[in-house]
């Protein structure tokens, strides 16, 4: 007899599977299931780090009554096995999650739970964790391990673009002022945040008008960036792009900011998909992340796009290692405090011409032309320089020592014109300057005085005067001495060195405040002791100050 495989013309060895799955039993463990260089596998204990203190970080955003919610740990671990492999849409994510055991692993959901419904992504995300800003925690706490690792050094950045097609069609795009938004319209979330946008702008314009117009309050501020040409109906806030592929679309840039080192993406932020707005967000990221990690690059690399002179202004412009660091954030502090937080419902941008009297002019004349709603300057160069510009924009002035006599107020009573703030009271404590170094060192019989002329109030005058009146009743001789660089600098206090002894007062100026690290070193070096109007100059390393606390 022929076997039935045989005669089907099979061969005998042919395995066959067997298809009975009545087994009622299974023992099964999911966690052996999973491959030890999977990649869920691999970052499973980097995940579990950084999600850490999740729920006390979003424990405010929930209610204590209710019916308990999807736990956010599971959502935010889903997101992430998006984002590993790709999984765009939040309706077929459920489905993979759903579907995969390593996925499940991942999650922590055991055959028999239940994946969370699709709508449940969308309510949180641009619910409790977009007002939590949660993802940029977990982002930020990444970074944080990353650095910990030591896969972040923080000496070069690279920063770059990519473009994401918006959910809008590229073939439906109107001029602005051809839209009539409809009800139905207004209820979507787009086009609500966009018209809620445009609405704060047109207020926060029409006080620019207010306070640069006439008498009739008619506007002459002009707005800084001209409206697009071509927006979506259902997404607005998108850009229209040629961008990707050439072929022009509503899109949006994703922005990176990138240690170069190990290519770790250090920070990130979405803009419309428009050059303006993408070299732009590089001033948020770099700025975030000095302050949010400590980390400053020494080097950028990035395309030509980003080569404006606005922007490689602001990149490669002097910064004061002492003041600007404490100025701004008492500034930042300040402005918390009443409710601002910058980036987020308010911008502000921060200058500094390092001692550099034509680009402190350039600047305040860029500065003015941004139409902003206020301009704080803090000295008395950068005042006179900016109201030269604009008798319009608010201006509120500090360490700005004779306001009246500058020109800037009327009266400390009425100040009147566009300008108001605080006086610094350095002539009131030029006897005391005098007076402490004299102590200090009673042997000294001359002291020189140091300012610049074209930064100091009244050329220097206003210090002069009851500089020499002090002077004569500590016996002193007083030596006036305006400075206009470093060489000059250099010369008049190698000038103070050795018999009869010197001394130096160095007075609140601008550019006196710029040459700090030199004048402290030449001081030092030539056994002078010296009398600064400011904490930050001890700081550095001088000898000694009378003044107020904080810059």
């Amino acid at each position: 007899m022929i076997p039935a495989e045989e005669a089907a013309g099979e061969s005998a060895m042919m395995g066959r599977q067997d298809r009975d799955q009545r087994q009622l039993f299974y023992e099964f463990c999911l966690d052996e299931m999973i491959p030890r260089d999977y990649l869920l596998q691999r970052i499973n204990v980097f995940a579990t780090a950084v999600l850490t203190d999740l729920h006390q970080q979003l424990k405010a955003f929930y209610s204590d009554i209710g019916r308990p919610s999807v736990d956010p740990e599971l959502m935010n671990r889903m997101l992430l096995v998006g984002y590993c492999y790709g999984i765009r849409h939040e309706r077929r994510l459920c489905q993979e999650v759903a579907l995969h055991l390593a996925f499940r692993w991942f999650c922590k959901l055991d055959l028999d739970d239940k994946v969370p419904h699709h709508s449940t992504f969308s309510v949180n995300r641009l619910g409790r964790f977009r007002e939590s800003e949660i993802l940029r925690h977990i982002f930020e706490r990444v970074v944080a391990a990353c650095m910990v690792a030591g896969l972040v050094k923080g000496e070069g950045f690279a920063v770059d673009a990519s473009v994401m097609e918006a959910n809008a069609s590229r073939y439906h795009g109107k001029a602005p002022d051809e839209l009539d938004w409809t009800d139905a319209q207004r209820q979507k979330r787009a086009v609500a945040e966009y018209l809620a946008g445009l609405e704060a702008e047109a207020q926060d314009q029409e006080g620019k008008d207010n306070r640069s117009g006439g008498s009739d309050a008619t506007p002459t501020a002009k707005p800084d960036r001209k409206p697009p040409k071509v927006i979506s109906p259902s997404d607005p806030s998108s850009a229209w792009t040629a961008k990707a592929n050439k072929r022009v679309q509503f899109g949006y840039g994703l922005n990176y900011l990138i240690d170069v080192e190990h290519a770790v993406i250090v920070d990130v932020e979405p803009t419309p998909a428009r050059t303006y707005d993408e070299v732009e967000s590089t001033k948020t990221m770099l700025d975030r992340t000095e302050r949010r990690f400590s980390l400053k690059p020494k080097r950028l690399a990035a395309d030509t796009a980003y080569g404006t002179g606005r922007f490689l202004g602001w990149l490669v412009g002097p910064k004061d290692p002492v003041f600007n660091p404490i100025f701004r954030k008492n500034f930042d502090q300040a402005l918390r405090d009443l409710g601002w937080i910058d980036a987020s419902n308010i911008r502000v941008e921060y200058y500094d011409a390092g001692g550099d009297f034509e680009r402190l002019r350039k600047l305040a004349k860029e500065s003015v032309e941004l139409h902003p709603d206020l301009i704080v300057a803090v000295n008395t160069p950068l005042v006179a320089a900016v109201i030269a510009e604009t008798r319009t924009v608010p201006v509120v002035f500090g360490l700005v020592s004779d306001p009246v006599g500058s020109g800037f107020v009327q009266s400390y009573a009425r100040p009147g014109g566009n300008a108001t703030g605080f006086a610094y009271a350095g002539r009131d404590l030029v006897s005391k300057w005098l007076e402490l170094l004299k102590e200090v060192s009673p042997a000294i019989t001359r002291v020189a005085l140091l300012f610049n002329p074209d930064a100091a109030p009244g050329r220097g005058s206003y210090y002069v005067r009851p500089f020499e009146a002090a002077a004569v009743s500590l016996a002193i001789t007083p030596i006036v001495a305006p400075v206009r660089n470093a060489e000059e600098i250099e010369r008049l206090i190698s000038r103070l060195e050795g018999q009869p002894p010197g001394g130096l007062v160095v007075t609140p100026d601008y550019f006196i405040a710029s040459q700090r690290e030199l004048i402290i070193a030449v001081a030092a070096r030539r056994k002078v002791p010296a009398m600064y109007f400011l904490p930050q100059f001890v700081i550095t390393g001088g000898l000694m100050s009378y003044s107020i606390d904080d810059p």
